[in-house]
């Protein structure tokens, strides 16, 4: 019985680290832009995709937002081995004037199947109407550095929705009933042993008294 137990409790054991094992790394730069323009211009920037993990990985961009049919998007799927790196490239049209927010969105999932998980870069552009801005203070404003404001999150794989990363409740639910039934186990084993060195010291006392 006890050996049973045992063997229940370490197949429970493998399976809560095959859970644990799984984590997905999703890792970009770039996870917030600031950009002062004029209406009417064309920006192209990039966002930093890094895959940090030991499988590769599919990479899916897409836009949302304020801009977001005014955004091509030129690096649209790629393939990241472990390790690799790629700077996706996309270009804004800046038909709006005042303060725009946009959303580059990128979904990471493994290649060998599996759910994936996802981040997003946000660009709040201020357009002006006129080009004073620009006479007045030059293009500077308007650079951005590729390994600024690099943003990371680590996730279970099985626990993330594709956009925003939050936990998948019936992926925690099982967790914890494995968890709960482990401890069980784990309660009823020293429960089994202890009546069993009982059970032994009284055979030995009746042994001794005979």
């Amino acid at each position: 019985m006890e050996k049973r137990v045992l063997i229940l409790a370490i197949s429970l054991i493998l399976i809560l680290n095959l859970f644990s094992v799984s984590a997905l790394e999703a890792r970009i730069g770039n996870a917030r832009m600031i950009l002062r323009v004029e209406q009417g211009d064309t920006i192209e920037r990039s966002i930093r995709v890094i895959n940090s993990n030991n499988i590769s990985v599919n990479i899916t961009l897409f836009a949302s937002g304020d801009l977001a049919d005014d955004t091509e998007i030129i690096d649209k799927s790629f393939i990241l081995v472990p390790d690799e790196e790629k700077k996706a490239k996309f270009k804004i049209k800046v038909t709006k004037a005042g303060t725009t927010e946009t959303k580059i969105n990128i979904q990471f999932t493994p290649t060998d199947e599996g759910n994936g998980v996802g981040l997003s870069s946000t660009i709040i552009i201020i357009a002006e109407e006129n080009s004073i801005w620009n006479d007045w203070f030059g293009d500077d404003e308007n650079e951005n550095d590729d390994n600024s404001n690099e943003d990371s999150v680590n996730v279970i794989t099985g626990d993330a929705t594709s956009k925003s990363g939050n936990s998948n409740p019936a992926a925690i639910f099982l967790l914890s009933i494995l968890g709960i039934f482990l401890i069980l186990l784990i309660v009823l084993l020293i429960v089994l042993l202890n009546k069993k060195k009982r059970a032994i010291k009284s055979k030995k006392r009746v042994k001794k008294s005979a």
